[in-house]
């Protein structure tokens, strides 16, 4: 039973560590969307050059956001596996 406890209690430390990580994502893919905001809304005023460096910043940002969005989608993934675990360790 200690040991069950002790599976369980660290499968609810991964789970709320996965937690904290998805959020620091979503913020890291809120902010990254701002920026990205800002940057076209600074090249509709800008020239045809400072546009070009724009749109690669943009492309820049949006790899950006591609590769958030993924570790976003692994660590959502290991804490619904964490959070599976948790409840086949809790009906046991």
């Amino acid at each position: 039973a200690a040991m069950m406890a002790e599976e369980l209690k660290k499968e609810q430390d991964t789970s709320a560590h996965l937690e904290r990580m998805k959020k620091n994502m979503e913020q890291t893919i809120k902010d990254l969307q701002h920026r990205l905001d800002e940057a076209q809304q600074i090249a509709l005023k800008g020239g045809k050059k400072q546009l070009q460096k724009l749109e690669a910043r943009v492309r820049e940002l949006e790899g950006e956001l591609e590769a958030e969005q993924k570790r976003n989608a692994e660590s959502v993934k290991g804490m619904r596996k964490s959070e599976r675990r948790i409840k086949e360790l809790t009906y046991q």
